[in-house]
């Protein structure tokens, strides 16, 4: 009778052990958390980057908070702008306009005005 208990809770824990390890992959599969804007590039303008570094270099800097309810708050540089994201769609909303986005890697990178952003999740 022990035998038969101890394989069961051996099962149990195997089971339990595979559950909470699916659960731990699907949630660092979402870009939930904050953000810190990493790298600047912009299509035909060459000093998008060195603008970036400068107020960088200014203590100036962009944040992003994306919230579970698919909320946020994108900091820009002492701008607060608020935000909505679509996990599904892979989609962030500023100001009206629904951006695709990619989330890879711990980095949130989408397009605003021509203007390519990479956010890097902050360290926890």
């Amino acid at each position: 009778m022990m035998k038969k208990i101890n394989r069961l809770f051996s099962a149990f824990m195997i089971v339990l052990c595979i559950f909470l390890t699916a659960c731990g992959s699907s949630a660092s599969s979402t870009p939930v958390g904050s953000y810190v804007l990493d790298k600047v590039s912009a299509e035909g303008e060459s000093d998008a980057a060195e603008q970036f570094e400068m107020m960088k270099e200014s203590g100036l800097s962009a944040t992003l908070d994306l919230n579970e309810d698919g909320t946020g708050l994108l900091n820009m540089f002492g701008t607060a702008i608020n935000v909505t994201w679509n996990k599904d769609a892979k989609t962030i909303g500023i100001y009206g306009q629904d951006l695709e986005y990619t989330f890879e890697n711990k980095a949130f990178t989408f397009t605003w005005d021509n203007t390519k952003l990479e956010f890097t999740k902050a360290e926890e």
